[in-house]
């Protein structure tokens, strides 16, 4: 049996009707699922972040350690429209930035199949990455996945910047771990550079 599960799942006891829960009943929960080998129900924990939906559950948004501050004081969570950008058929990872920053920004690596497709509807096989970087009709078609995002989000939320980059994310390069989920501290390292140049444009 899945430990914290079942029949012998371990709650703090129920209190009296009309008195709210106390630390001693939560103690008790503790002690018995000491002793029991169990463990209570889990909570969120505090470096979680997340917010509460109009049904009134709760929806986990981001970790604290990642929260974006920009330079208006706007925090940010980033997995959120990291998610929604991913969606786009052309990208395939994304990194969103913005700490201290005017306004937030994104780095977008493509997918190469998905990129080879686009090159030949367009009549324009054999073209590398690196010479579409900065392509109109490359930029174009991303910025309305930038767009569909945004409109999940405030203006102050909403990514106004972004760069693509020829590279490719992997987890043999260590830029992401072995569920596929970005190493933020490597990648905000090798990204150094890239992000400086975004927003000096």
């Amino acid at each position: 049996m899945r430990r914290g599960s079942g029949p012998s799942d371990v709650r703090c006891p129920a209190p009296r009707s009309g008195s709210p829960r106390t630390a001693s009943c939560c103690s008790a929960a503790r002690r018995c699922s000491r002793a029991t080998g169990t463990t209570p129900r889990a909570r969120p924990r505090r470096s979680t972040v997340g917010e509460i939906d109009e049904d009134g559950f709760v929806r986990v948004t981001g970790r604290r350690q990642e929260i974006i501050v920009t330079a208006g004081g706007k925090s940010v969570s980033p997995t959120a429209l990291e998610e929604r950008l991913r969606s786009h058929p052309l990208v395939d990872q994304c990194l969103v930035v913005g700490d201290g920053r005017p306004v937030v920004g994104a780095l977008l690596t493509l997918d190469p199949d998905a990129l080879a497709a686009w090159c030949e509807s367009r009549g324009r096989s054999g073209e590398r990455v690196e010479d579409l970087l900065d392509d109109p009709d490359l930029r174009a078609d991303l910025q309305r996945g930038v767009d569909d995002a945004n409109r999940s989000v405030s203006r102050a939320e909403a990514v106004r910047r972004f760069a693509v980059l020829p590279v490719l994310w992997t987890e043999e390069g260590g830029q992401l771990t072995p569920s596929l989920k970005l190493r933020r501290s490597v990648l905000m390292r090798e990204t150094l550079d890239d992000v400086s140049r975004m927003y000096d444009r």
